[in-house]
């Protein structure tokens, strides 16, 4: 199992980079044309790979904890006990982010289906991840709260808002292009968001250590975030037209003719 784990990791982590990569092309590039729908295939498959691995490596970890990180070694049961406590909270939390990546892409992806298939969101399969999100959401909040970990109560939040989010859009029969288009760019950004996140508090957790000391160190987990947020707002407001309240026609008043008599 640690082995399969270590394995796992690995190519998780190699996957990963070329996502992060892969990512800024579609954002940069002009929308729909061949950069920016080539390279964002890229991204979106190894977002789906990274999300797979992830899923499965947070499984290994809730099942054997201490067998994954520390093979045949003699462990304290007290230490071992706590530590397998730690890290099944921990996997928990990593199995909804993938959770969260995995059903963001797949949400983004079926949006440009809409053009020719309004049904494309609604499919049995797409709801029961959206549900599994809301319901792996809710356990990390649980954690969090039980815990007074504020780190999982944010990410909680963010993953009921956005299993909540895409549930509507799956029972939505009524598209305008620019939702189709919006929906697409929010969900693939949120899968963005999702891959900086793993990067800044996985990749630089060691060099920002000494940067960001004690509290300061949510900073990473919380900022692609922030930005991300900021970044579909804007697209919100760019496709997203708000309708224009007219005002209501003026009654013309009729005037009966009156005759008179000569």
């Amino acid at each position: 199992m640690h082995l399969l784990h270590d394995f796992l990791l690995k190519t998780h982590i190699a996957i990963g980079l070329v996502a992060v990569v892969a990512f800024w092309i579609p954002v940069l590039a002009r929308k729909g044309g061949r950069y920016h729908v080539a390279a964002g295939k890229v991204f979106s498959w190894c977002m789906y790979a990274v999300a797979g691995s992830a899923f499965v490596m947070c499984v290994l970890v809730l099942v054997d904890p201490i067998g994954v990180t520390v093979p045949a070694r003699n462990v304290n049961p007290d230490i071992a006990y706590s530590n397998a406590a730690r890290m099944r909270t921990f996997a928990s939390f990593l199995l909804m982010l993938s959770m969260l990546v995995l059903s963001s892409t797949r949400h983004g992806l079926l949006a440009l289906q809409l053009k020719k298939d309004r049904s494309a969101l609604s499919g049995a399969t797409h709801r029961l991840l959206l549900a599994t999100l809301a319901l792996t959401s809710v356990v990390v909040g649980y954690y969090g709260v039980t815990g007074g970990h504020a780190l999982l109560i944010v990410f909680a939040i963010l993953g009921i808002s956005g299993s909540s989010r895409m549930l509507r859009d799956s029972f939505r029969t009524e598209w305008t292009r620019g939702q189709m288009i919006f929906a697409h760019l929010q969900g693939l950004l949120s899968t963005g968001i999702g891959a900086y996140t793993a990067v800044f508090a996985f990749g630089g957790s060691r060099l920002l250590a000494q940067l960001l000391p004690g509290q300061l160190q949510v900073i990473p987990w919380v900022l692609p975030s922030v930005i991300g947020l900021i970044a579909i707002r804007r697209y919100k407001s760019r496709y997203i037209r708000k309708p224009v309240e007219r005002p209501a026609p003026r009654a013309v008043a009729t005037v009966n003719p009156v005759f008179t008599e000569a």
